[in-house]
């Protein structure tokens, strides 16, 4: 049970009222503080032996001038400020939804903000969480939150998001239950408080959880009178609460036991569990003389040493505030802490030098210098200064976007625009932009740290980000190394910058090697200029052409808003030209706000843009069962709000394709539409032997028959019923463009032979097995040669080459097979017009169930894959193909 010290106990007893209230509120409150909190099964102590460990405090803290000092109904307030002030920190989930369903239940001060509208900020911000944070917090990067629901369906980590949201606000939340109660109960109830008196309580316990000098608005406002509204000086007892509630510490808080038996989820839990076992409350020595309080601690371990360490030095600072507040607004003669330095004997120098033999008592973490920056830029850009640009160039970007929609907001008129030039005799390239500007804050905390993202911010998000996680503009940035890139173009560079929201700006240097930055003010127009002295060598890389996976300097923006303008030694070069296909299509999926593909002049495409910056190198389908129809990934133009796109740290390259199954179906949709309509006559037109649509493919072989055309494909021949194919080359004699039509069933591809004839690379090719996709293969069965085309094969070969082939010569005609495998003549053909003619068998393993080409055919196909040469005859076999795939056609 919570018991009160006998000391303040007698004085309370002198005013029968307030020690009746406390009375009244231990008996509403003890039946629950001894159970555990529902979202807080792993937390130190915050019930009743938390509460009486710091009563305990309360007491020693309290001279015994001052207990004489204080009247009974502040000492009862104090007391009762005390024992409420984590019942934030008991609220069950239906309290938690009524926090969040009174629209009145404010989350701060200024009554800005209620406590649905924090959730939602909340939820908003758990987004852009670092892993560390996560561990850190909830012991797992695998945390979600989707909805409310009923506590028996809640996922325990759904109670792990609650419970931090709780813990964060549960300060906040304790002034709430004090003025209105919870889930129809008020803690004070039956006490003889009045309303204004519950709200100063219910401040006071809320000032435990913020800086205290936070609370001076508050009360100047409501009550008129900072130091003593209502004649009780609220600032000593916010002191008193503050102090007792940080010396609460030691295994009892946070038994070993208790440790011991529930498994720690976060870090932070495994953190404040651990270093509580080094240091014991009852061995707290309290020196009133000197007015200290010696604790020693006997650390196992450097985590240890270093945490208690810090909760030493956070002691002593809250101590100099609360000395300092009192000192402001009371006389401290009569508003006196009996303690004003804290000891320890770990923070003595011969102590250290002991623990010193078991393990390093200073924090050791993860760092970068200067040199190692150096040692980033070749791997992550391979030394070309065009990335160097494409950095700066979407930097600049970025911040007209942001500022586009900032004067948006203000109905301002703005038109973004963003000027790179590049002087050739006085060797300078100066980027200027009118975006956003940076402020010192954003210039200290991102701009010069590499890996520090401004725009994966809290403050980026919380003014560009909506609350559905999209952001409200465009943007690239997203590692935060584009300082980094700087140097690719130059070793120094000058930086000119004014934040939108200050009248004067910011100008400094950077190069590399540099110990401090000089940062002074000017007066300049909002936005950034960044200017680099380049060499010789850098220029002459800047303007070679680059190669496959680089772009040249003037050509890395695809957009239209902001205006990118590009100057040569004064002269403007051509500025972008959209190199994106004016024939595209746009993919529907929820992932990115505008997703489009083609493949119209496919070879003279940019692989991918995404908003508006190209990525150059790309990234092809996966080569599993479903994607076994072999296609190239269309050029992509991608709007990606959610900062979600697959690329590396460099963005140079796709690491997969971003919405890869429905694109993949998509493709194969606009492949299928295409081959439907192709113009084939009939099999002796000698133009349409192969296909190539300019989707990427490496002109596929056509399948003839008397009833129609189909593809050389697994996903084709199987769905066609297809167990053999003849091969037949056309000899370059034959000049015309058709060639004698072969009156058979059969199913045959043609192939034009060159100037060459049969060559023998084409010969070792067709005896050798051919493997077509990853199930099926076309396996000689015989071929006929003619003897122009024999003999040089037969002259160029090796002998070993016709060791496993049987050759049978009869009228001019060589025959050759595979050994102990018959020949099989399906067909009747000139050997002059047709040099080389051979038969394959075809051996195929099961089509797989999720094959997406093969689902394609069975759907627009059916009854079989042979396409008719007639366009009309198509349209009557095929009517749900034409009907739904007639964009692509």
């Amino acid at each position: 049970m919570i018991n009160l010290p006998s000391r303040l106990k007698i004085k309370l007893e002198k005013a029968d009222i307030w020690y009746s209230n406390i009375n009244i509120v231990i008996k509403n409150v003890e039946d629950l503080y001894i159970t555990t909190p529902y979202f807080f099964e792993e937390y130190t102590n915050h019930g009743i032996k938390h509460i009486n460990t710091i009563l305990d405090i309360l007491d020693k803290l309290i001279s015994d001038s001052s207990l004489e000092n204080i009247a009974e109904k502040e000492l009862g307030i104090c007391i009762i400020s005390l024992i409420l002030h984590d019942i934030g920190m008991f609220v069950s989930y239906n309290g938690f939804k009524q926090l969040l369903e009174d629209e009145h239940s404010y989350a701060d001060l200024e009554k800005k903000k209620n406590f649905k509208e924090s959730w939602q900020e909340y939820l908003f911000d758990l987004k852009y969480y670092s892993e560390k944070q996560l561990i850190s917090k909830f012991g797992t990067t695998d945390i979600y939150f989707t909805e409310l629901k009923d506590e028996v369906e809640l996922e325990n980590k759904e109670r792990m998001v609650i419970g931090e949201f709780l813990r964060k606000n549960h300060h906040h939340i304790a002034h709430y239950i004090i003025v209105n109660g919870i889930e129809n109960i008020d803690f004070l109830s039956g006490a003889m408080i009045d309303n204004e008196t519950r709200d100063l309580i219910g401040l006071i316990t809320r000032s435990h959880g913020m800086n205290i000098r936070d609370t001076e608005m508050y009360l100047k406002s409501k009550y008129n009178d900072i130091s003593k509204p209502k004649n009780i000086s609220v600032f000593y007892i916010m002191a008193l609460l503050r102090i007792a509630d940080y010396l609460d510490v030691g295994e009892e808080r946070a038994s070993h036991i208790i440790c011991a038996f529930f498994v720690k989820k976060s870090e932070n839990s495994k953190q404040e569990f651990s270093w509580n076992q080094c240091v014991k409350y009852e061995d707290f020595v309290w020196n009133y003389d000197r007015e200290c309080l010696s604790v020693d601690a006997s650390p196992k371990n450097a985590r240890q040493f270093i945490d208690t360490k810090k909760w030493i030095k956070g002691v002593q600072y809250e101590l100099d505030v609360c000395w300092a507040i009192i000192g402001e607004h009371y006389d401290v003669n009569k508003y006196k802490m009996t303690i004003r330095r804290l000891e320890s004997n770990i923070l003595k120098k011969e102590v250290v030098s002991e623990y010193e033999k078991n393990f390093y008592t200073q924090e050791a973490y993860l760092d970068a210098n200067a040199d190692i920056l150096k040692l980033l830029i070749a791997p992550l850009y391979g030394n070309e200064p065009s990335y160097g640009v494409r950095e700066i160039l979407q930097n600049s970007v970025d911040a007209c976007r942001e500022r586009e929609k900032i004067e948006k907001d203000r109905e301002g008129n703005y038109k973004g625009e963003v000027v790179v030039s590049l002087d050739t005799e006085q060797k300078m390239m100066v980027f200027t932009d009118n975006g956003i500007g940076m402020n010192i804050d954003i210039i200290k905390r991102y701009y010069l740290i590499a890996g520090a993202s401004y725009r994966r911010s809290e403050a980026w998000s919380k003014e560009f980000v909506g609350l559905d996680g999209n952001a409200k503009v465009l943007r690239n940035g997203k590692f935060g190394i584009g300082v980094l890139a700087t140097f690719l173009l130059g070793e120094k560079a000058e930086v000119i910058t004014r934040s939108y929201k200050e009248k004067k700006g910011w100008k400094f240097s950077i190069q590399l090697d540099q110990d401090n930055i000089d940062i002074e003010r000017i007066d300049t127009e909002i936005g950034t200029k960044i200017s680099i002295r380049v060499t010789d060598k850098t220029i002459n890389k800047l303007e070679r052409d680059h190669s496959w996976d680089c772009c040249n300097w003037n050509e890395w923006y695809e957009g239209n808003n902001p205006s990118v303008i590009y100057k040569v030694d004064g002269k403007i070069r051509n500025s972008h030209s959209s190199n994106f296909s004016t024939t595209y299509y746009e993919l529907i999926q929820s992932e990115y706000s505008q997703y489009l593909w083609s493949y119209h002049n496919f070879y003279n495409q940019k692989e991918v843009c995404c908003n508006d910056i190209v990525i150059p190198r790309g990234h092809g389908f996966s080569s599993d069962t479903r994607h076994r129809f072999r296609i190239a990934v269309p050029s992509l133009k991608i709007e990606d709000l959610k900062g979600c796109l697959p690329v590396n740290l460099a963005r140079s390259e796709l690491l997969s394709v971003p919405c890869e199954e429905a694109l993949y179906t998509e493709c194969c949709k606009y492949v299928l539409a295409k081959f439907l309509t192709l113009r084939v006559k009939d099999h002796g037109d000698r133009s349409k032997f192969t296909w190539d649509s300019g989707w990427g493919g490496d002109g596929e072989y056509i399948i003839f028959s008397k009833s129609g055309y189909t593809l050389l494909d697994p996903a084709f021949i199987e769905m066609a019923g297809i167990h053999f194919v003849n091969f037949m080359a056309i000899g370059n004699e034959v000049k015309n463009d058709r060639v004698t039509i072969i009156d058979t069933d059969s199913p045959i591809i043609f192939h034009n032979l060159n100037r060459r004839g049969v060559t023998k690379a084409l010969f070792e090719s067709i005896i050798s097995e051919y493997v077509l996709g990853s199930n099926m293969v076309l396996r000689l069965c015989f071929l006929h040669l003619n003897k122009k085309a024999y003999m040089y094969i037969r002259d160029e070969l090796q002998k070993d080459k016709w060791e496993y082939l049987m050759v049978e010569e009869r009228e001019d005609k060589f025959t050759i097979s595979p050994e102990n495998l018959n020949h099989l003549e399906t067909i009747k053909f000139n050997i002059e017009e047709f040099p080389l003619v051979a038969e394959f068998d075809i051996k195929a393993k099961d089509v797989p169930k999720d094959d997406i080409m093969f689902n394609l055919l069975q759907k627009y196909l059916k009854p079989n894959c042979f396409i008719p040469y007639d366009l009309n005859e198509r349209k009557k076999m095929f009517p749900v193909a034409f009907k739904e795939l007639e964009k692509y056609m």
